[in-house]
């Protein structure tokens, strides 16, 4: 049997740290010139030659976001109960947003704090405010807990383990095993790898005494409840610790989905409800901002009026409020 190659369908990336647009190398099949990219799609992922999966989850998040919208034309979620809205969720957007997050997820920040910067959580934080009826300023503690949902780092840390457990399984002349060992003897040598990094994120959620070479279901799953009573923790101190979320700390006490969100039907009673569990630090803005214009508009109905000048009132009231007259 004899393969083929055709050159128009053929590509080359050269893996370095840093990106050349000028590489001194020429690739050729049969004497036809062989194209060397930058970017290449492999099973749906986007690898590219410095090794960053930045612009991977940039394409997860543009699937996942176009994926959302068609939903929502067809579905209105707020409309839905927490649990079912939840469930559409998971089994339709999740799948796309942690897309091979076995691999690409070892090499993303794991620290909880930094997460929510990153573009697979910035769309789920966005499901979460749509559904919520919220601006996007709106708390993402707080929009998370109403919900009763975790950040999708933690199911993207289970991913992790069960496939470094799958891994360990395969036979040692397998190529997949044979790397993953490779990357096992790298971070006894010092050097940062897919078993370092997995290592780093088990040591920042304080799981003991773990070991991949012998994780189990049964660890796995205790594990994970580990990185989700660490993130409740978290969730807690930052209540406490955020003036902006100190009404809300007075009625939410548990990691579980708001009930009033399912006691009434009509989205414009509960949107007021949302607003006054965690949009208190906005609608407090709103009416202080309505309690200018009311008064730069009975100043020019009658700018003498009262002590202060006109053109005192016009030097020291807020640039953005005159915006509204």
């Amino acid at each position: 049997m004899v393969i083929k190659h055709q050159p128009q369908k053929t590509q080359v990336m050269i893996f370095q740290k840093r990106a050349k647009k000028n590489i001194d190398a020429n690739f050729h099949i049969d004497n036809e010139p062989v194209e060397i990219v930058q970017n290449y799609t492999y099973l749906g992922t986007v690898i590219s030659s410095t090794g960053n999966f930045s612009l991977a989850l940039d394409k997860l998040k543009e699937k996942a976001l176009h994926a959302l919208f068609s939903l929502r034309k067809h579905t209105n979620l707020s409309k839905l109960s927490p649990f079912l809205a939840n469930k559409i969720f998971d089994a339709m957007i999740s799948p796309i947003l942690t897309y091979n997050s076995e691999v690409w997820g070892a090499y993303t920040k794991s620290d909880l704090k930094s997460w929510d910067s990153t573009q697979i959580e910035k769309s789920h934080l966005q499901f979460c405010k749509r559904y919520l009826e919220v601006s996007n300023k709106a708390s993402n503690v707080a929009c998370r807990a109403e919900l009763g949902r975790f950040p999708l780092i933690i199911a993207i840390n289970q991913k992790i383990m069960n496939y470094s457990s799958y891994l360990l399984s395969k036979d040692n002349c397998s190529i997949v095993k044979q790397i993953f060992l490779m990357s096992q003897d790298l971070h006894h040598a010092g050097e940062n790898s897919y078993y370092s990094n997995i290592i780093s994120m088990s040591e920042y959620y304080d799981f003991p005494c773990f070991d991949l070479t012998y994780l189990t279901n049964v660890k796995i799953k205790h594990y994970v409840g580990l990185t989700q009573q660490k993130y409740i923790l978290y969730w807690q101190h930052t209540m406490q610790n955020s003036t902006k979320l100190e009404f809300f700390n007075t009625f939410k006490n548990d990691y579980t989905p708001s009930s009033y969100l399912g006691l009434t039907n009509k989205l414009s009673e509960r949107k007021e409800l949302v607003k006054l569990r965690i949009g208190k630090d906005e609608r407090r803005k709103t009416e202080t901002n309505h309690r200018k214009v009311l008064a730069i508009q009975r100043l020019r109905a009658d700018p003498f009026s009262g002590s202060p000048t006109k053109k005192h009132w016009l030097q020291n009231v807020p640039r953005p409020a005159l915006r509204y007259c």
